[in-house]
């Protein structure tokens, strides 16, 4: 569930054309699954389980996309 719930994430937020830039860096969606994979030492299993799934589905959906990047030069 939280691995389609990543990968369908990274397809809305592409379509709707968001791309969060900070001075001149693009912060890509992957940076995303850093906060989550840190979330889960704090969360009961069942929760931590599907965001396990959601950071893993958008680095894989991420990586197919753009490639494994975290922050780049725009």
């Amino acid at each position: 569930m939280g691995f389609t719930f990543g990968e369908v994430w990274v397809w809305v937020t592409d379509k709707w054309g968001v791309k969060p830039v900070i001075k001149g860096y693009h912060l890509h969606h992957t940076l995303l699954a850093i906060p989550i994979f840190f979330t889960i030492l704090f969360t009961p299993k069942i929760i931590a389980d599907i965001l396990l799934g959601m950071g893993v589905g958008v680095i894989i959906q991420h990586t197919y996309k753009e490639g494994f990047k975290f922050i780049s030069k725009e």
